[in-house]
Formats: C-alpha cells, sequence, structure tokens
C-alpha cells in the first residue's frame, strides 16, 4: 500500500514536497578596519540557535548548520535568522566578512590562531595546517546537503530502468553534479579577487576571475572522487588516507561527497547506506546574510530532479567524463566575470533542456521562470553572482564593499 502510494507521486509533487535540503555556512569575523578576528569566539550560549552554530578551523571563523528542510524559502529564513542571531552576540567592534575569499591575512601564518573546540578535531587541524599553505585554508564556502524522502526515492527507483536501489540513486545524482559543476560555478562564483597575503609568494591575480575557490588556486588536494558506485567511492578515499595522500577521509574536498548522516567514516557506506550527498561547490553568496539565496536553493532542487530523469552514464565513461569537467570548471572559474563564457552556448542548451523537461512533467510557471532567469545570465554575464561582484571591486579589493556589505546584511 506505501509502496503503491509512492508510485502515485508526480515530479511536481517530488519538487515541491519530498526534495530535502539541509545547508552549512562558514564565515569569518573581522574586525571594523578588515582584519581577521583573533579574539576568543563568541559565547554562543547567549542565543536560542547554539546546536545550529559550530567552530571551524581557524578561531575567526563560525560554521552555520541547518536542519534539513523541503522549502527553499522556509531555509534561506532559517539561515539568516541563524546567522544575525551569532552576529548579536559578536563584539560590537566586529563584524561577519561576506565573502568566502579571507580578509587581509598576516603574512607571518602563526599569527592565525586555530580554534582548539571540539578537542577531536585539534590534531587533525594541526596536521592540515602543517600540510597545507594556510591562506587557502581560511577559504569558507556554502555546502547543501540534498537528500530525498523514501516514498519520493521509491517512486524514482521504480520509474528509471537504471536505477536498481536507493544508493543508485544518489550516486546518479552525485555523478551529474560532478559532471555539471561548472555550470554552478559560471552562476554562482563570487569570488573574483583575493585582499593581501592570501598567496605565499609574489603572485597576483592581474584581473577578476569568476571563482578563485573553485579553480586551481582554492582550497583542496588532488585526489578526486571514484562516482562509479558507492563501493568505489568509498575505495577510493580509504585508499588515498593508507598511502597518507589524505590525513583522514574528513580532507577529502571533492566537489561532492557521498554521506551517511552522523558518519565522516567512508566505511559505512558501504553496511549503512548513503542518506544524502553534500555538494561543496558553492562561494558564499555576498548579496545575501544566509550566504545563498532562495533561487539558487530552488535552482539545485530542480537539477536534482532533472538530472535523475536522464539516461545512465556508462561507467567505462566517468574517468574521461570526470577530467574533462575538472578542466571545464577551471576554465570558467578563471574566465572574466563580464566576458562571455567560452561555453555558454552548452550552458544556454543545457538550461533549455531543463526548461523543456518542467513544461513535459508540469512543474509550473514559478520553476520555468527560474530556469529562464539562470539562462538569461548565460547570456548576460554581468547578471551573475561574480559579475555583480566585479562592479564593486576598487584597487583589486572588495574591503570597503565588504565593510559596508557585512554592517548592511545584519540590518
Amino acid at each position: 500500500m506505501i509502496l503503491d502510494l509512492a508510485i502515485q507521486l508526480t515530479n511536481d509533487q517530488i519538487l515541491k514536497r519530498h526534495m530535502q535540503l539541509g545547508v552549512e555556512l562558514e564565515k569569518h569575523r573581522v574586525d571594523k578596519q578588515g582584519n581577521l578576528s583573533t579574539t576568543p569566539f563568541p559565547d554562543i550560549n547567549q542565543c536560542d540557535v547554539t546546536n545550529n552554530i559550530k567552530r571551524e578551523f581557524a578561531v575567526s571563523q563560525a560554521e552555520f548548520v541547518s536542519p534539513k528542510m523541503t522549502t527553499a524559502s522556509q531555509l534561506y529564513d532559517f539561515m539568516t535568522d541563524t546567522v544575525k542571531k551569532f552576529n548579536q552576540v559578536m563584539s560590537t567592534d566586529e563584524i561577519l566578512w561576506p565573502f568566502s575569499m579571507p580578509p587581509d591575512l598576516p603574512a607571518d601564518r602563526d599569527q592565525i590562531p586555530i580554534s582548539v573546540e571540539p578537542k577531536e578535531s585539534y590534531q587533525y587541524r594541526l596536521e592540515s595546517k602543517a600540510r597545507h599553505e594556510l591562506g587557502k585554508a581560511m577559504n569558507t564556502g556554502v555546502h547543501i546537503n540534498l537528500s530525498l524522502t523514501k516514498p519520493a526515492m521509491q517512486k524514482i527507483v521504480h520509474q528509471q530502468p537504471d536505477l536498481v536501489t536507493q544508493q543508485d540513486l544518489y550516486v546518479k545524482m552525485a555523478q551529474h553534479f560532478v559532471l555539471n559543476r561548472w555550470v554552478l560555478t559560471y552562476l554562482f562564483g563570487a569570488s573574483p579577487v583575493v585582499e593581501e597575503n592570501y598567496f605565499v609568494d609574489d603572485r597576483e591575480m592581474v584581473r577578476p576571475v569568476r571563482s578563485i575557490r573553485s579553480s586551481r588556486f582554492g582550497f583542496g588536494n588532488n585526489v578526486m572522487g571514484d562516482y562509479s558506485s558507492v563501493k568505489a567511492y568509498a575505495k577510493k578515499i580509504e585508499a588515498a588516507v593508507a598511502t597518507d595522500k589524505l590525513i583522514e577521509p574528513r580532507e577529502f574536498y571533492d566537489s561532492v561527497r557521498l554521506k551517511h548522516a552522523g558518519s565522516k567514516d567512508p566505511a559505512d557506506l558501504l553496511t549503512d547506506g548513503v542518506t544524502y550527498i553534500e555538494l561543496r561547490t558553492f562561494d558564499v553568496n555576498p548579496f545575501t546574510a544566509s550566504g545563498i539565496s532562495v533561487e539558487q536553493l530552488q535552482l539545485v532542487q530542480l537539477l536534482s530532479l532533472y538530472f535523475l530523469n536522464q539516461p545512465a552514464l556508462l561507467t567505462w565513461q566517468l574517468p574521461q567524463l570526470t577530467q574533462q569537467a575538472k578542466r571545464m570548471n577551471n576554465h570558467v572559474a578563471l574566465e572574466h566575470p563580464l566576458a562571455l563564457s567560452r561555453y555558454h552556448r552548452e550552458g544556454v542548451e543545457l538550461l533549455q533542456d531543463v526548461e523543456k523537461f518542467v513544461d513535459d512533467q508540469k512543474l509550473g510557471d514559478e520553476s520555468k521562470r527560474l530556469v529562464q532567469c539562470f539562462k538569461e545570465q548565460f547570456k548576460c554575464p554581468e547578471l551573475t553572482l561574480a559579475g555583480r561582484l566585479t562592479k564593486q571591486v576598487q584597487d583589486k579589493s572588495l574591503l570597503s564593499f565588504g565593510l559596508r556589505q557585512g554592517e548592511r546584511l545584519m540590518s
């Protein structure tokens, strides 16, 4: 009976009621001059969202975590409220930095205090500091956690011949997001410049780009995920840890993670299964207090449903396609924000196909307008986040705008 009811679900019902999102947002505290904060972490026991605020790598960093929700506007409101409540317990001499790229960093990296809490993460952070360039480790971003309700998974598995189990569903979704990361980088990249001392050498960015964080100059490592199956994914990470390419599984920084709720051990995926995927590619949106907009969240939901309804990818094709997608993403990330992308035609064609999917599945006028809005951004790059943000750059810096925006977003 329950399966029969699930099979009767329409794609419109799945999109509106069964596509679950959660958000993790990282931000730095800075003083009113834009210097990285070195003051102790605020006393979050004073606010009623204590469980949704966590300490991050540096003392200056905070992470804001939402529960999973099916409505993008409710999730947006929750994150906005959580960030503002944290701001209220911060020092009045500090603001939240609105960008992914860190503020002006001290040339002496030892002046950047590393968070000792939680204690179980401190040793890992010290090892990470020793292994990685600390400036890049100070990048912040937005992670979107994506899952479906059980009825939705039953319906999709039932109607898609290439999906045998619910695990296959999450693998397929992850594959498509990895291969189409460049689309999200084009639309939502928002790190066009760096502030002083980001690079340890004399290198500098001679012009704005779409997303330094999503490019080869951002934070990451050379361990790419194997998304051919859950087993292959877990084994690739375990092998990287065993050969010291990764300190721990949590150091796996590819753009998509397969996750089991409450666990960081990839071995648990093999016994307990995947319960959601984590999309890690998003720069902080500097035009919202929540770090992400309702429209961004809605597009992720829509793309997820669209990807699940596409033909299966052949396993033997994945290595080549993944390498190609990585090159495409780096190209897009390092393009000038106001220039047409070399892949703008592919972007328009993809969104035209999504628009046709919306029409065929009767997903409604709101979804159609959403797709048309983002399709227009492929034709008009000045409408993208990076395009809008680049107009605020002064003397290769976003400091002045960042200080004003940090104040405005909390008002």
